[in-house]
């Protein structure tokens, strides 16, 4: 009985051994889509919009491109970004320039951040 357990826990550890987190990705109506394909489109980055939604580590790479050409957006890109900054900065390694969310909690294993939605309608 006792070898039974200590297969069961060699296994379980064999078998866990390579578990990865999954891929948080950006859901399809968030406005930084409209703004990566503007860059596309200027040729600020190069974008493969064929396949979405787009992870929020792919679009943290696409707004790096963006910081080296960033003295070719105008005014209202710049803030844009500066925003898109603060909101994708845990992915890029930022944690200075974060926007301001209800409750954040990270360490080692895993991150949790929650940020009120809030609304309002006149029928």
């Amino acid at each position: 009985m006792i070898t039974y357990f200590r297969i069961t826990k060699i296994l379980f550890l064999l078998f866990t051994y390579n578990l990865f987190g999954q891929i948080v990705y950006t859901p399809l109506y968030s406005d930084v889509y409209d703004f990566l394909e503007r860059q596309s489109l200027t040729n600020n980055i190069t974008l493969d919009d064929e396949v979405k939604p787009y992870s929020r580590k792919y679009i943290a790479e696409k707004l790096i491109e963006i910081e080296s050409v960033k003295n070719n957006l105008n005014s209202i890109e710049q803030e844009e970004f500066q925003f898109y900054k603060q909101e994708y900065a845990y992915e890029l390694n930022n944690s200075d320039d974060e926007r301001w969310f209800l409750f954040s909690y990270g360490d080692s294993l895993f991150s949790l951040k929650v940020s009120p939605i809030a609304g309002y309608g006149i029928s």
